[in-house]
């Protein structure tokens, strides 16, 4: 989890030169090649926009119907969507966000098939305008949802990293379920084995 508020201070050019140089140059990489970010703030631009990109290997008419009610059912004081655009109007990555408290939790992260082609390192761009937009909103915390504690393959390996680069500190995200199944239901759950 990354502490925006301390790690980045409060003013946006601090922010970025505590960034290692790498991440500076991926960031500024996207950045010369025109890429900017938009926040999904329609359902059309949910569903053309985040979820045909995110789901583009299965997406279906039904998934599109599950969308369009999620969308519907969503409070978006809570949940964001967004998108790292290319100068060409092209959809390179997305990223979904959840909002509580101060504490903004990586719900859903993929580059597209165009923003891979691309070669722009674009996961850098996304998640460092995301920082920035969340510290903008005084939000204290970036939680980039976990990873592996013991990597057993490159690609864990890799997940690892990229979360850790961020210079972030393991902590436990507070958190609450709850079930809304009815209360026959959960208890037979219990008793009997799944």
């Amino acid at each position: 989890m990354v502490d925006v508020s301390r790690k980045f201070g409060t003013g946006g050019g601090d922010a970025f030169q505590s960034l290692r140089r790498s991440e500076r140059k991926a960031i500024n990489k996207c950045v010369k090649a025109g890429v900017y970010l938009r926040k999904c703030e329609t359902k059309s631009s949910f569903i053309h926009d985040f979820c045909e990109e995110y789901y583009s290997e299965s997406w279906s008419e039904e998934r599109l119907d599950r969308m369009e009610r999620q969308w519907d059912l969503t409070d978006h004081q809570f949940y964001s969507y967004y998108v790292a655009v290319s100068k060409n109007e092209e959809i390179l990555g997305v990223l979904g966000t959840y909002n509580f408290n101060g504490y903004i939790t990586e719900r859903l992260s993929k580059r597209t098939s165009v923003g891979k082609k691309s070669n722009l390192p674009v996961q850098d761009f996304l998640h460092w305008a995301i920082m920035e937009c969340c510290r903008g909103a005084g939000d204290q915390w970036f939680d980039l949802a976990g990873f592996s504690p013991t990597p057993q393959s490159e690609g864990e390996k890799g997940i690892r990293f990229f979360k850790e680069k961020w210079g972030g500190e393991l902590r436990e995200a507070p958190f609450f379920l709850k079930d809304c199944r009815p209360s026959w239901l959960a208890l037979l759950r219990k008793i009997l084995p799944v």
